[in-house]
C-alpha cells in the first residue's frame, strides 16, 4: 500500500513537472515569435550628432515603424549617399510630395521657412534660423533665402534639422529633396536615454 501511494506522488509530481516544463516552453515561444515579429515589423535607430536638438539627442535609442510615406511634422530617417558614403540621416519632414518650398529673410537677419505661400511657426526647431548662403558653409546650397519657392515632385520630401544652425538637410546639394525610395522609417517612440522605455527598447533588439 505504502509504495502504491508513493508511486502515485511520483507520478503526479512528473505530470505537474511536464506541465510547468510545457508552459514555460510555450511562453518561451510566444516571447520569441513576439520579438521576431516585433523587430521585423519596426526596426530601432542610434542618433548620432546634434542635428535634431533639442528633440532628440546624441546617442538616444529611437523607435521607426517601417512606414516610407511620412507626413509633415513627422521625423524620419533615411539613406543618403554623398562623398562615396551611404549614410543614414534622420531629420523632420516639412513639406511633402506637391507642396512649395521657400525661404524668406526677415529684417533681423533670421530666416523663415514658407511652406505653400504660408510662413511656418515652427516651436521645436532649437533656435531661430539664420541665413546658411554664406561662404563659411562646406556644402553648397540647394536653396537660399530669397530664391524663388521650389515644387516638390509626387514622391520627394524636404527635411530639416530641428538644430537648424547645426544641420545638413534638404537645403544643401549634398542632400536635397529625399525620394520616398530612400525612406528607411518613421519615429514612433523616442525613450530618454537612462529610462525604462530605452531599456525595453534595447532588450527587444538584443542591444546590451
Amino acid at each position: 500500500m505504502y509504495s502504491e501511494m508513493t508511486n502515485r506522488l511520483l507520478v503526479g509530481k512528473q505530470k505537474n513537472y511536464s506541465v510547468a516544463v510545457t508552459v514555460a516552453c510555450v511562453v518561451a515561444m510566444a516571447v520569441i515569435l513576439a520579438q521576431l515579429v516585433f523587430t521585423t515589423v519596426f526596426s530601432m535607430c542610434l542618433v548620432s550628432g546634434t542635428s535634431m536638438m533639442p528633440t532628440l539627442t546624441d546617442g538616444q535609442y529611437v523607435l521607426l515603424s517601417g512606414s516610407d510615406k511620412p507626413v509633415r511634422g513627422d521625423i524620419a530617417v533615411f539613406r543618403n549617399f554623398s562623398d562615396g558614403e551611404n549614410r543614414l540621416l534622420i531629420k523632420r519632414v516639412v513639406a511633402v510630395g506637391g507642396d512649395s518650398v521657400s525661404f524668406e529673410k526677415n529684417a533681423d537677419d533670421s530666416v523663415t521657412l514658407v511652406v505653400n505661400g504660408e510662413r511656418q511657426t515652427e516651436s521645436y526647431i532649437n533656435e531661430t534660423m539664420k541665413d546658411w548662403s554664406g561662404v563659411h558653409y562646406v556644402d553648397e546650397p540647394f536653396i537660399k533665402p530669397g530664391d524663388p519657392p521650389i515644387t516638390l515632385g509626387a514622391d520627394e520630401y524636404f527635411v530639416l534639422g530641428d538644430n537648424r544652425n547645426n544641420s545638413t538637410d534638404s537645403r544643401f546639394k549634398s542632400v536635397g529633396a529625399v525620394t520616398r525610395d530612400k525612406i528607411e522609417g518613421v519615429l514612433l517612440a523616442a525613450p530618454e536615454a537612462g529610462s525604462a522605455g530605452e531599456w525595453w527598447l534595447k532588450l527587444l533588439f538584443g542591444i546590451k
